[in-house]
Order: C-alpha cells, then structure tokens, then sequence
C-alpha cells in the first residue's frame, strides 16, 4: 500500500560520497557510538572538509544514510570490493529516500526485467506526474529543484554503475556476500537493483 508521508528531497544537498561514507562507517565500526564519531570527525577533519559548516553538514547526511544500514551491510561496504561497495550504497539511499527507491523499483528494475533497457528524462517525468498524486508536496517543487533532483538521481544511478553515460540500464551482479545478506530475509530491496531475481526467492 503506497504511503502518503511526506517525502524528503535533502539527497540534492550532496553527491554519492563514497570515500567519505566508507570513512564514517569505519569510525562506527571502531567506536559506535555516534556522538563520539561527530566529534573525530569535527575535531580531525576526518572528511578533509575546509569549513566546520561543511563538515557538519557532510556528516549529517553521511549519519543518516548510514543509520539505514546494519553493521554486516557496513562491513561490506568498508572491506569489500568495489561493486559491493556501490551495491551498499545504492541501498542506503533507497532506504533513506524513499523517491529514490520507488524510483529504483518503478522505473530502474521495470525497465530492466522488461527488456527495455534505456532510461530517459521522459521516464523520470513520467515518474514525477504519478507519483505527484500521493505527494502533492512535489509540485509545490520549483522547476530549479525538480531539474536539480533529475540530474541527482541519474548521477547516483551512474556513480553506483547501474547507468552508462547513455542512460542504458547496467545489469548488476550480486557477489556471494551480497547475496547472503538477502539470505533468508524478504527478498522487496532486490527490486531496488537490475538484477536477475533468482528463482524461488520470496
């Protein structure tokens, strides 16, 4: 049943941040604890960000994204290999966002396991009008920021390398420790990803 609470749009206010999100996890892995974790990262610039403002902020959406994960997905993303990490990624901002994760099943997956294999501006518009029913919030959105969200969306959907550069759907390969996260739990956040949902999974 789709939900009618609001959605948070902040995703624009930073990129992917790999390098900096695999920092953070570390130091919670370490310490967890997150208000320990805040202070290294304000006192030692772990982020080598110029200004406290940038830092604070970069933290913020950082915390969030990964207060979406359990600490086996942060392991993951701290030790493994380089598409593991993107797949980690990908599904923080699907839990933290749920645009970006109606998105991802809606269209990205739709499309994939449809055969249709390229995703357009068309696509996300398409997206934006339905979903503009159960959040009228959106179209309160200025045209700035609705195009700001679009140019967001893509690049994260590029940078976790589920998109070429000509807007192709990228098919995503599940490695043995992906998979045993899925293991023996539902299997919806798969719809998050173009991949091959293997047969009898729940």
């Amino acid at each position: 049943m789709r939900t009618t609470k609001k959605y948070s749009m902040s995703f624009t206010t930073a990129g992917l941040l790999r390098k900096e999100t695999i920092i953070v996890a570390l130091l919670y892995l370490e310490l967890q604890d997150w208000s320990r974790i805040h202070q290294r990262v304000m006192i030692e610039n772990c982020l080598q960000l110029k200004t406290a403002n940038s830092r604070r902020r970069i933290f913020s959406e950082i915390k969030a994204r990964l207060k979406c994960l359990e600490v086996a997905e942060m392991k993951i993303l701290c030790f493994s290999s380089s598409q593991d990490i993107d797949i980690v990624l990908w599904l923080a901002l699907c839990r933290r966002y749920q645009f970006i994760g109606n998105f991802a099943r809606e269209v990205l997956r739709e499309k994939f396991i449809t055969l249709q294999r390229h995703i357009d501006f068309s696509d996300y518009a398409l997206f934006v009008e339905r979903e503009a029913v159960f959040h009228p919030e959106i179209l309160e959105l200025r045209d700035s920021t609705c195009k700001r969200l679009r140019q967001m969306l893509f690049q994260f959907m590029r940078n976790c390398g589920m998109l070429s550069r000509e807007n192709m759907i990228l098919p995503v390969i599940f490695s043995p420790a992906v998979d045993a996260l899925f293991a023996g739990r539902s299997q919806a956040e798969i719809q998050y990803f173009p991949v091959i949902q293997k047969t009898g999974a729940k």
